[in-house]
């Protein structure tokens, strides 16, 4: 889970919640926040202490320029340590991600979705 020290860029979808809710309640501490089922774009972001004003109306225009499209959420993927669900078609989800990437480049991610940056 995200401490204080972390930030990340992500999609909430709260149309999946009632599919997911108790999986979340029994395996993701953040869903005892009220952090909302969502799709992550990229993790790790920019430190919170690092984010700026400028940086967060970057992003903001980039979701208001962002085209509505339909998605699927297809099957259940692992990260090590974390279990996902597939969403397809994935060309939009990867396009939000390299457009918000572009305030920093280290995290972009891999081919695979993966951000080069390690967490830390």
């Amino acid at each position: 889970m995200a401490g204080a020290n972390e930030s990340g860029v992500v999609l909430e979808v709260p149309e999946v919640e009632p599919l997911v809710a108790s999986w979340r309640r029994r395996h993701d501490p953040a869903a005892d926040t009220g952090f909302p089922a969502h799709i992550t774009l990229l993790y790790p972001f920019i430190p919170p202490g690092d984010l700026t004003d400028g940086s967060l109306e970057d992003l903001r225009s980039i979701a208001r320029g962002a085209m509505p499209f339909r998605f699927a959420l297809v099957g259940v993927d692992e990260f090590p340590g974390l279990l996902w669900l597939r969403p397809e078609p994935s060309s939009a989800f990867v396009a939000l991600m390299r457009r918000s990437g572009l305030h920093t480049p280290d995290s972009l991610p891999t081919g695979d979705g993966t951000p080069t940056r390690s967490r830390t």
